[in-house]
Formats: C-alpha cells, sequence, structure tokens
C-alpha cells in the first residue's frame, strides 16, 4: 500500500505517470498491473475503483451498477475498506457502491443472493479441519499401508486445497490431467500415488460431513458449480483483484464470470507462497500486450531493503531466467542497512531481539501494528517470542492473519506466510535456523523430489517478508546453524552485529 511521508494514503494527483496510466486505462475487458512490493500495486486498484465510481457512473446508464475488491486476507481488505471510508473524493451514496472482500466473503455472499445454501451448517476451524483428516487418513491405513500415509498433516491438507483450487474434484481429472509443475512440495507424487491421495480425500470429505463441516475452499467450490444462475443482477460492472499470484485457478474463473465490462488482476509472480502453476491465459483472462501494465518503482522500501530483496530473489533457481523476474528497479530513497544478528543459542539471541525492541522504543518509535512484526516460520516459534517480551514488559500478542488490525498497541508476533499485502516500518524475523528454513520443508522431501524447488520456497518467504518493510529489516538466527539463505549473500548487503 503506497503511502505519502505522513503515512496516508496517496491522492489520486501524486500518483506517478504509470500509475495515472494503469488507473486510467480503459474501462472494458483485462488488466494486469504487475510490479514488485511497494510499487503501488494495491494503490492503483483502489484509485481505478475510485475512477470507476466518479468517472463512469452514468456511462452505462446504471447509477447502481456496483465495483468489487477482491482482496487476499482480511487486513488487506480492512485496510482498503478504511481507505475508501475516508475518501473525501466520493459521497456516501459512491462509497457503498464499492464492495470490497476477501474471495470467500465474496463467494458467500453470492451463493445467499442467487438461492443456493451454503455446502454446510459450519465452517470447519483448524482443528476440526486437522482432526478429520487425521481420522480419513487413520481410515485409510486400515485398509492399505501407502508411503504417502505416514506424510504429516500439513502436506494432506495442502494437497486437497490445491486439488479443489482447480475445480470440483474428480478422480479421473486429478490423476491424470492435472499439472504439477511449480508445487514445490519436496513430495514425489505418481500417478499411483493420485490414485490413494483422492482416496484419502473422498474420506475427508465424509469425515466433516458427518459433522455438519465444510472447508472455506468448498464454498468456492459450490459458487462455481452454480455460476451458470448468475445474471446480470448479480454481476458487478468491474471487478479488481489483489495479490492475484496467489489466487488459485477456480477463483480467477469465477471473478472473470462475475463482472460484466472489466476485470482488473495485480500481481507479483516472485511473491507467489502458495504452490500453483498455471497461467492467466490457463483462467480465461487476457493479459497480454497493452493490457499488462508494470510498475517500475518501490515507494516503500528503502535502497538497501530493495538490495536485499533482489538477492533473494536471484537465488531462486527455479525461476531466475523468467522474464517476469527483471531485475528491481531501485529506489530514490535511503535509509539504514538491513541488520543480521547470529547467536549460537536462543537465550543470547533473545536478547539481541529485545535490546534492538528497546532501541527503537528509545528511538521514539511506537510499538503498534502499523510499526512493527515480528514473523517466525513456525507457530510455536511465535509462542517463545511473545512469552519472553512479556516477561520483560513488552506488550507482545500471537496473531493470525486476520487479527493484523490497523490501530493495535501491542507488537504483533506471526508467522511468514501471513503479511501478505501488509506492511510495517520495520520487519524482524525470528530463528533462521537452518533446520527449520529450509530444514522443515526438506525434512519431509521424498528422496527423488526436487530439492532446489523446495529451497527456492524458503527463498520466496524471505523475499515476501523482506518487502513488507518500510524502514528496517531485523534477522535473528538462534542456533549455531543459521539458515544457508543468509551466507548465500555479499556482506554488504547486511549489518552484521
Amino acid at each position: 500500500m503506497q503511502t505519502n511521508n505522513n503515512g496516508d494514503f496517496e491522492r489520486a494527483a501524486d500518483l506517478s505517470k504509470e500509475q495515472k496510466e494503469a488507473v486510467n486505462f480503459t474501462n472494458d475487458g483485462e488488466l494486469l498491473i504487475k510490479g514488485m512490493p511497494g510499487c503501488g500495486k494495491t494503490t492503483v486498484i483502489v484509485h481505478r475503483a475510485l475512477t470507476f465510481v466518479s468517472d463512469y457512473e452514468n456511462l452505462y446508464g446504471e447509477e447502481k451498477g456496483r465495483i468489487l475488491i477482491v482482496a487476499f486476507n482480511r487486513a488487506l481488505a480492512g485496510y482498503i475498506k478504511t481507505i475508501i471510508r475516508n475518501s473525501k473524493d466520493l459521497s456516501e451514496a459512491q462509497k457503498n457502491r464499492i464492495d470490497v472482500s476477501t474471495f470467500h466473503q465474496m463467494a458467500s455472499s453470492v451463493l445467499r443472493k442467487i438461492g443456493v445454501p451454503p455446502p454446510s451448517k459450519g465452517r470447519a476451524s483448524e482443528k476440526a479441519t486437522d482432526e478429520a483428516m487425521m481420522r480419513a487418513i487413520t481410515r485409510r491405513k486400515q485398509n492399505r499401508s501407502h508411503r504417502l500415509l505416514e506424510k504429516n498433516v500439513e502436506f494432506w491438507k495442502e494437497e486437497i486445497s490445491w486439488m479443489k483450487g482447480w475445480g470440483p474434484p474428480e478422480r479421473e481429472i486429478y490423476v491424470n490431467k492435472m499439472p504439477r509443475t511449480g508445487r514445490g512440495t519436496g513430495v514425489r507424487v505418481t500417478k499411483e500415488d493420485r490414485d490413494h491421495i483422492f482416496d484419502v480425500y473422498e474420506l475427508f470429505q465424509e469425515e466433516l460431513g458427518q459433522k455438519g463441516l465444510a472447508q472455506w475452499d468448498d464454498m468456492a467450490l459450490e459458487l462455481y458449480e452454480n455460476l451458470d444462475k448468475l445474471t446480470d443482477e448479480h454481476k458487478y460492472n468491474h471487478v479488481l483483484v489483489d495479490e492475484a499470484q496467489d489466487f488459485p485457478p477456480i477463483w480467477l474463473i469465477t471473478v472473470n464470470k462475475l463482472t460484466r465490462f472489466s476485470l482488473t488482476v495485480a500481481a507479483d509472480v516472485a511473491q507467489k507462497i502458495y504452490k500453483r502453476a498455471f497461467s492467466f491465459k490457463d483462467c480465461g483472462i487476457n493479459v497480454t500486450g497493452k493490457r499488462s501494465k508494470t510498475l517500475d518503482k518501490s515507494y516503500r522500501c528503502t535502497k538497501q531493503i530493495v538490495a536485499l530483496a533482489q538477492a533473494f530473489r536471484d537465488q531462486m533457481t527455479h525461476i531466475r531466467n523468467s522474464e517476469e523476474l527483471a531485475d528491481l528497479p531501485v529506489p530514490d530513497h535511503d535509509g539504514i542497512p538491513p541488520v543480521w544478528i547470529h547467536r549460537d543459542n536462543k537465550d543470547e539471541a533473545m536478547r539481541e531481539l529485545i535490546d534492538a525492541l528497546n532501541s527503537l522504543k528509545e528511538a521514539g518509535t511506537n510499538f503498534n501494528t502499523k510499526n512493527l512484526v515480528i514473523l517466525g516460520y513456525r507457530h510455536k516459534d511465535g509462542k517463545q517470542v511473545v512469552a519472553a517480551l512479556k516477561a520483560v514488559g513488552l506488550n507482545a500478542q500471537q496473531v493470525r492473519r486476520d487479527q493484523l488490525s490497523l490501530d493495535g498497541e501491542f507488537i504483533p508476533v506471526t508467522t511468514l506466510y501471513q503479511v501478505k499485502g501488509l506492511e510495517f516500518k520495520h520487519v524482524f524475523i525470528w530463528g533462521l535456523r537452518d533446520s527449520v528454513i529450509p530444514g522443515a520443508s526438506l525434512h519431509y522431501k521424498d528422496d527423488d523430489a526436487d530439492e532446489e524447488e523446495v529451497i527456492d520456497y524458503g527463498r520466496r518467504l524471505l523475499y515476501v517478508a523482506v518487502t513488507r518493510a518500510k524502514e528496517g529489516v531485523w534477522m535473528f538466527s538462534d542456533s549455531k546453524t543459521p539458515t544457508r539463505f543468509i551466507s548465500e549473500l555479499d556482506n554488504d548487503l547486511y549489518e552484521n552485529l
């Protein structure tokens, strides 16, 4: 999200030439806005929506036509809602014509409008999902042994989510036709294996159904299967999608069917942290030629942070030669160098983290969810950080993505996965041990799986994490064997304390 020096959202008059061209691009058909983190993709999405409402409301003779912005997560959706609510350029009636939601919130709303009941009475919590998966695996083990049945629950949840992301699961299509390029799970899955996986999928769905539960992914499938019930009354004049690189195919196909006149998608391929490989063309979205706009300037990060992000991206072996990954543009503004703190044990590293936080506080930084975030690879790392900070009187809270509020007066602690689309003045990355990143993924890798693809996944997570920062990046290791991703970098990219 692009803000000015006062932290306020940029007004249209302050946009760059490239941003204005994207905002004012034709209001018919598709548009792809691509660029690095902090280049203003979300800013363009919001201004384009505001422009549709203010400039084009009478263009089609339908003043009541609605606009939809689909954000990747609730935190980003909340941020965008706040910006629109505070806009001085629109009347209240115009603001009310812009809907902002996550994909699942939108799917639930549209299903109600077309009179289709939800797939179940309740949404499955994380705990309920894990328990249903374990029961399904246990039931499958009773009939037949298979090496994949020994994989952890996370593997199974992600595989089934990926399966559902391509449309209503069918055994023949899943086994013989679904591409696995870019999965990056580190687990070799043959056609024969897929047959076993589909058996577990069916048992998993049965377990959920017996409890009257469904996943959010099932909500997406329900809407996809009822797209033929959509009329113009249910559609939006314009649909805009932020962080589209992480949307599965079924989501993109669906939002494209929801628009009457235009679809705008913003994406950065290097931020893709969910393991799916497909093109916009596969989803029926034409963003070739002039329908693709690149924003080539960072307004969020400093030169030093972008240099670090570029170095992480340069090491991504599987996408190094992609046309999407030209060198990141160098920002105009300087800043402090990223900091790398390596200590051999957790106690020493934690003292350094506390000292760094206190230094920021003494320098006038208020501890809230706008100013800083602490990220770890694993949930349990966050629990340890929160306990240690509270023990010295620092107000820290472990939060989920949808709890990253804009005005929380505490230090938010979460995982590397949770901060897509958000920004903070300072980003602290904790627990960078090689045994965890990339070690945790490598531990579950099959012997003949593509090791470099698995390792690249860890680099992507760090790339996303460091590019959330506007001013400072602080990286910590609490082990004698820190992550290999730091030793890959030139020493002049960071300050080693």
